[in-house]
């Protein structure tokens, strides 16, 4: 499908990267072009009941957006697992905080988890706000999500 995930269904607009990884849907620099696109929610898209295990996002800055249409998708699928980019300055200029989308994940039940940069090592986020603070400008950081009260799978760590 080629659609931009959203709050809701509908059109939005899609500010292409002269990289083909970097598109937003927001403007990054002057002159950047502009090009109409589908928005879709991801709660809108799927039915009611439907199972997911797994959301994997890393849609530079756009995941608030993301998280606010799939709430029913996310409390519907008690196991799901999200492995997302966290990056504080694209959510803002999204029109998110920062601090809301981790609250909003940790009050839908789930617990993150930062996975290191170069270790691959995963360390429970203990503080909302020292996780935001550690990342300035373009840094980020890859989070998994999962549900508060231990990891998926076997041999995992605890919390």
């Amino acid at each position: 499908m080629q659609a931009a995930v959203g709050t809701a269904t509908g059109r939005g607009s899609l500010y292409l990267s002269p990289f083909h990884c970097d598109h937003r849907t927001y403007p990054t620099e002057e002159g950047q072009r502009e090009v109409p696109v589908a928005m879709v929610s991801v709660d809108e898209y799927l039915p009611p009941g439907q199972r997911i295990d797994l959301v994997k996002m890393d849609i530079q800055g756009a995941e608030g957006m993301a998280l606010q249409g799939m709430k029913r998708t996310l409390a519907s699928n008690p196991g799901v697992v999200i492995v997302m980019e966290f990056w504080p300055e694209g959510l803002r200029k999204t029109g998110f905080s920062p601090g809301w989308v981790l609250l909003e994940l940790e009050n839908m039940g789930f617990a993150l988890y930062r996975i290191g940069e170069r270790t691959n090592d995963v360390e429970r986020v203990r503080n909302r706000e020292t996780l935001i603070g550690s990342l300035a400008g373009s840094d980020y950081a890859n989070l998994l999500v999962v549900p508060d009260g231990g990891m998926p799978w076997p041999g995992a760590p605890l919390p």
